[in-house]
């Protein structure tokens, strides 16, 4: 009959956006398909570019590593509440394990990048994207 919606839509919606937008942090961090200062970058002579990368790469890593932290201080208030959701009675800790996961992958993408400008000639925007400057 029409007019009525699937009881557990607007959940499953809810888990899948939380799930795709911190599995595609850690993604998008890894493919340089991140939000950066690429005017910044832009702006500056390229032997600067190597330097600030680095360090662009070094406070995103920490607040990484930061919201990796809260996010499961969070996740443990919401399993020690025991608050589960309205349509499928799941508790609501299992819509936010991905959080913390993604926030602290990455932050390890970020490492990598500092990893791959250190041991590299060229810059590098991520373990995987070379600068457009340095091809």
């Amino acid at each position: 009959e029409l007019g009525q919606s699937i009881y557990f839509a607007e959940e499953m919606s809810e888990f899948l956006v939380i799930f795709t937008t911190f599995v595609g942090l850690s993604y998008g961090v890894r493919r340089a398909r991140h939000i950066r200062m690429g005017a910044f970058l832009d702006l500056m002579p390229a032997s600067a570019e190597k330097a600030f990368t680095i360090i662009i790469s070094a406070v995103s890593a920490i607040v990484m590593f930061i919201m990796a932290n809260a996010s499961y201080q969070y996740l443990i208030h919401s399993l020690n509440m025991g608050h589960t959701t309205p349509a499928l009675r799941l508790p609501y800790w299992i819509f936010y394990v991905i959080v913390p996961i993604g926030f602290f992958m990455a932050g390890i993408q970020y490492i990598r990048t500092i990893i791959k400008n250190f041991t590299e000639k060229e810059t590098w925007m991520s373990p995987e994207q070379q600068s457009e400057y340095d091809e």
